[in-house]
């Protein structure tokens, strides 16, 4: 039986190979220097995962942080506040098309309420469908798109920014 759950520091490993081995695609940007330095923060507190887990294995893993990364993208009188940032999402091939993604994508989004974040943001290219559908599915919006080359380079060569805006957990 499938469980979802917070990611800890045992699974950095796990998850980085998960992301290394089952995202590359044509639309996917995955430097290998940069997703394990990304995921080794997860002992420093400044990245977090949800995982699914199926007997023992690792089978999803959505990585997501805190900051300041998109201010321009921030409601005027909350340019200086905190909010999320969706990393990456990924889950083994022999599982895509469950909704296993979208369930954990949920999952980091409501980490991310729970913790006071209101914005939560994420990029993808344009034309990456099951990411868009995804991202639909959890109420994520499209806010903006830009040319990305260096990044994107099939397609469209686009990034497209996604933000869903969350209550207030305070109220």
């Amino acid at each position: 039986m499938m469980q979802l759950r917070a990611g800890v520091i045992e699974d950095i490993n796990a998850i980085a190979e998960l992301i290394l081995k089952h995202e590359p695609n044509q639309w996917n940007y995955v430097p290998e220097d940069e997703i394990r330095q990304h995921v080794n923060k997860i002992t420093t507190g400044e990245t977090f995962a949800v995982v699914a887990e199926q007997d023992s294995l690792i089978i999803g893993a959505v990585t997501y942080k805190i900051g300041l990364y998109y201010p321009q993208y921030q409601p005027e009188d909350r340019q200086n506040c905190l909010h999320g940032y969706l990393a990456e999402a990924v889950v083994y091939r022999d599982y895509v098309g469950k909704g296993i993604g979208t369930m954990l994508l949920q999952a980091a989004i409501e980490s991310l309420w729970k913790k006071g974040v209101q914005e939560v943001y994420a990029m993808r290219h344009a034309d990456n469908l099951p990411s868009r559908r995804m991202m639909q599915k959890c109420n994520m919006a499209v806010i903006d798109e830009f040319p990305d080359p260096a990044r994107r380079q099939f397609g469209s060569q686009r990034t497209a920014v996604t933000r869903i805006v969350l209550p207030d957990a305070s109220s």
